[in-house]
């Protein structure tokens, strides 16, 4: 059986059966292995059976991914292709199909998959005192990598590895149409020291759309049988921090307060912690994966996110004596988190160790490629009086670096964007400012200095998108309304350096003077702030936005 790539090509016979009618569109990969991409697509059919997902490393000779994880059936919009070449550039591209009859081609996209490089000797050493991965952190281990209960019927079966991954591949199958649940994350020390839940409502979830074990922040926990794990300790956590609206704790020891890794309500700051009252804290920013260190050394503790600035303190003396993640180590504090790997050493690892473990989780795990969208505004785009901040309304599982500020002048906004850890892996930013500065003789000099500023700190393929200001009676009297927004038209003093704008200014919520409609004001009587209802409209705006930018 031979196939063309062509628009609506017949595979062997068509017989009569209709052809897709639509194609595919915004294909978005990632590397998540050595060995493996994954991939999502927005539907382009209605009518369609499935989708295959194809590749090439030359952009010329094409192969149908035919492994489990790559079969979609009817709506779904996602794969993952294994078995590939570790440091290989990738071309991908994604039809859908009826019967014999295939789609026109999406656009063909490229991602290279991931180079491990070696691993740290500290990985393996006799100081590891359990080290949990979706990588084979040994090449010799010749154990498994999970225990899965499958949701249909509750069988469990063990995973292996293929290469040095996971097998995606033996999850898929085994699981088929339903959910798999982590029963053990098998401890590949040699040291026998296995996470466990034989519980089935607290069992975390595989979650093949980031390859992770994903606990429910409401009962899902792991944890080890106890053993002799002594301060000095040094934890490395490849994790997901999912939201801040409770105290969440990542990992602990046998019982609480024994070596602990949490976050608190309402902020972006991770704690170490041995004792009761005695910690200290740095960022952890919401929805990406880091590399977290933690050393629990009395006096001397140390917290450090990826190879960020390092936080000491006075963390106290507890002894871990176990290892629990999901929750603390006498339960409750929850965390909703995804894990990849968790390597707990008994020593207190210098910095220079610390920064060998931690670049090659960064690298192994492609911590430092993820898809980090940019928000740059005032109270009209921020969180203001009752209304939610225009990111929280777009939906969606998204990574925000949000810097929008009630109050700030476009100058304010450059130097908070710029302070941001992750703008290297923006992907999108958008810009709704210049409310505060209107009447300055400033404003178009600090709109273009800023679109320069975000150029030059982000991703080179970041996309850059700018809105017009928001109508309103209040703002439109001044010149510098009209002014700014006809620039970022590329009008008269056009901004330069953007890829697109959104005409907030002549969206929906104008009242066609300029003004916002009744329905859209803050008072109802042409607030300069929108309300709810007028936030969700932007909101909306981002979200097409997003989706024809393919995020």
């Amino acid at each position: 059986m031979s196939i063309c790539i062509g628009n609506h090509i017949s595979i062997g016979g068509g017989g009569g059966a209709a052809k897709p009618n639509g194609a595919p569109s915004n294909l978005i990969l990632t590397s998540t292995s050595d060995t493996s991409i994954l991939g999502t697509f927005i539907i382009g059919s209605t009518n369609q059976d499935g989708h295959y997902a194809y590749y090439s490393t030359d952009n010329t000779n094409w192969t149908k991914a035919i492994n489990a994880s790559a079969v979609m059936l009817d709506a779904d919009n996602s794969f993952i292709i294994t078995g590939l070449t570790a440091n290989t550039l990738y071309y991908v591209k994604v039809c859908s199909y009826k019967g014999n009859y295939l789609s026109e081609f999406c656009t063909t996209q490229s991602v290279s998959t991931i180079n491990l490089g070696a691993i740290p000797a500290e990985y393996l050493d006799a100081s590891v005192a359990a080290s949990y991965s979706l990588y084979k952190i040994e090449s010799t281990y010749a154990g498994n990598c999970l225990k899965i209960r499958r949701s249909s019927d509750d069988t469990e079966q063990d995973i292996g590895f293929v290469g040095n991954h996971i097998d995606i591949d033996a999850i898929a199958t085994f699981v088929g149409t339903g959910y798999g649940y982590v029963t053990t994350w098998y401890d590949q020390s040699g040291s026998s020291r296995n996470l466990v839940q034989a519980t089935f409502i607290s069992q975390p979830l595989f979650y093949f759309p980031t390859e992770s074990v994903k606990f429910d922040g409401v009962n899902d926990y792991m944890k080890t049988a106890n053993f002799t794990l002594n301060q000095p300790e040094t934890a490395y956590l490849v994790v997901k921090r999912k939201k801040n609206t409770a105290t969440e704790i990542f990992i602990d020891g046998k019982v609480e307060y024994t070596g602990r890794i949490y976050s608190t309500i309402n902020t972006k700051l991770a704690f170490n912690t041995a004792y009761p009252n005695k910690y200290f804290s740095t960022t952890l920013e919401l929805n990406r994966f880091k590399s977290v260190c933690a050393v629990f050394n009395s006096t001397s503790g140390v917290i450090q996110i990826n190879n960020y600035t390092e936080a000491t303190g006075d963390a106290g003396t507890n002894n871990m004596g176990g290892i629990t993640i999901g929750c603390g180590g006498s339960l409750g504090g929850y965390s909703n988190s995804e894990f990849k790997e968790v390597v707990v050493r008994s020593t207190a690892d210098d910095a220079t160790l610390r920064a060998s473990i931690k670049t090659y989780q960064m690298n192994s795990f492609n911590i430092n490629n993820q898809n980090v969208i940019g928000v740059i505004g005032d109270s009209t785009v921020s969180v203001y009086a009752p209304f939610s901040a225009i990111s929280t309304l777009v939906g969606g599982d998204r990574i925000y670096n949000d810097s929008a500020t009630s109050g700030h002048k476009i100058a304010q906004q450059n130097t908070l964007f710029t302070a941001f850890r992750d703008n290297e892996q923006c992907r999108v930013v958008f810009l709704l400012i210049g409310h505060n500065d209107l009447g300055l003789g400033t404003i178009l000099t600090d709109y273009q200095a800023l679109v320069t500023q975000i150029r030059a700190i982000t991703n080179v393929n970041c996309k850059i998108i700018m809105c017009t200001l928001i109508p309103s009676k209040s703002y439109s009297v001044s010149a510098s309304w009209e002014l700014l927004n006809t620039a970022i038209r590329g009008g008269a003093n056009a901004i330069t350096g953007a890829d697109g704008y959104i005409d907030v200014a002549n969206s929906i919520l104008n009242n066609g003077s300029n003004g916002l409609k009744p329905e859209y004001s803050e008072t109802g009587d042409d607030s300069h702030h929108e309300n709810e209802a007028g936030r969700q409209v932007i909101a909306n705006l981002w979200a097409a936005k997003l989706v024809e930018l393919g995020y």
